[in-house]
């Protein structure tokens, strides 16, 4: 057989065994959620508002739901959990199609884009504008708008 063919099959097995591994060891696993199907999980599901809710109620704060082929994805509306995962992003990194996606949105560089030290750098800049006193005053605007939203995808 060709070298050629053969690194690619060698590299094919690896990622495919990578993948594997990483997914039955996922402490994400142990976690309760709905049961899904293995090809496309709950991919419609997450993007419905009204039946994220629904799972909040049925399996709490924290639960998992399928991803595509087999994977999880985590949700959580812990604020300690919530704390913890966007602090460390050093150890929880943005998926690329996450990356991707907030670039698209918000361009290029934005501070919920970088990681590293880039993202520190923009947040010192930044840390003047979200200090205590400026949130306070924002809360119950932030609060309206939230409950108007919330509304709206359980009317819908």
């Amino acid at each position: 057989m060709h070298p050629i063919c053969l690194c690619a099959i060698a590299f094919l097995a690896y990622k495919v065994g990578s993948w594997i591994y990483n997914n039955l060891t996922s402490p994400i696993r142990l976690l309760r959620g709905p049961p899904g199907g293995f090809l496309l999980g709950h991919m419609k599901d997450f993007t419905n508002a009204k039946k994220t809710m629904q799972f909040f109620r049925l399996y709490g704060s924290t639960f998992k739901l399928n991803g595509p082929v087999g994977g999880y994805m985590l949700f959580t509306r812990d604020e300690k959990a919530l704390h913890h995962i966007l602090s460390r992003n050093e150890i929880y990194v943005k998926p690329r199609a996450s990356k991707y996606m907030v670039r698209d949105l918000l361009g290029e560089g934005s501070v919920l884009q970088v990681e590293g030290e880039q993202h520190k750098r923009l947040r010192r800049i930044l840390n003047p504008a979200f200090g205590s006193a400026q949130i306070r005053g924002l809360t119950e605007m932030f609060n309206s708008e939230a409950l108007k939203v919330y509304l709206q995808s359980v009317v819908s």
